[in-house]
């Protein structure tokens, strides 16, 4: 969710840079912020003892990031890590709070938002427990031609994710992601650029 700065100075918010790396806050932390991204990119990440990675979210410009903990007064479930130099904007829970009762608008529009985000993860975890590497790597493919907006027009779109990041959020190993993505190449089902995936306006399938 994009809330306007104007908005924003009206609830003392207060801006910070962070390096690539950073931990923004860490899983088990009290949720006492509203996080806002100016520019950079963000994932919300949990570790098993083994270190593999299981992403929640990658969040870039133009969104928010943790407010599930914050509005529903528990301690953050999931670490939130800085991909690349980020800007964010922070506002203090109590005055965040504040802002949604002042604007109904930003409080349904923050409820569709959380709404979209557990219907990706109720089908996400559908698809882990049920199907193929093949069948999650094409769902995660769909999920962000739709959101980047490609599913709309004629312009094609570039997959903005890593293997290593499409292996966290699938609950794949990058082994079989590099390998299963390959084979998609191979049989026509994805496009690859410079080992990127692409797609169009029309739906992948199998």
């Amino acid at each position: 969710m994009m809330i306007s700065e104007e908005i924003l100075a009206k609830y003392e918010c207060i801006q910070v840079s962070a390096g690539k790396g950073q931990y923004l806050f860490h899983e088990g932390d009290e949720a006492i912020c509203y996080f806002q991204i100016i520019e950079g990119k963000v994932m919300l990440v949990n570790y098993s003892p083994e270190g593999q990675e299981f992403i929640q979210g990658i969040f870039t410009a133009g969104q928010s990031f943790g407010e599930p903990p914050l509005v529903g007064g528990f301690v953050y479930p999931s670490n939130a890590v800085t991909l690349e130099p980020t800007v964010v904007r922070k506002v203090k829970k109590d005055e965040f709070l504040a802002l949604l009762y002042d604007h109904f608008d930003l409080h349904l529009k923050l409820t569709k938002e959380l709404s979209e985000r557990l219907a990706f993860k109720s089908m996400m975890s559908k698809e882990m427990a049920n199907n193929t590497p093949e069948a999650r790597i094409l769902t995660l493919v769909e999920h962000y031609r739709h959101i980047m907006g490609v599913s709309n027009g004629n312009k094609k779109g570039q997959m903005p994710l890593t293997r290593q990041q499409i292996a966290g959020l699938t609950g794949l190993r990058v082994e079989t992601v590099i390998r299963t993505i390959k084979k998609m190449e191979e049989k026509g089902i994805l496009e690859l650029e410079s080992h990127k995936i692409i797609f169009d306006n029309k739906p992948v399938s199998s």
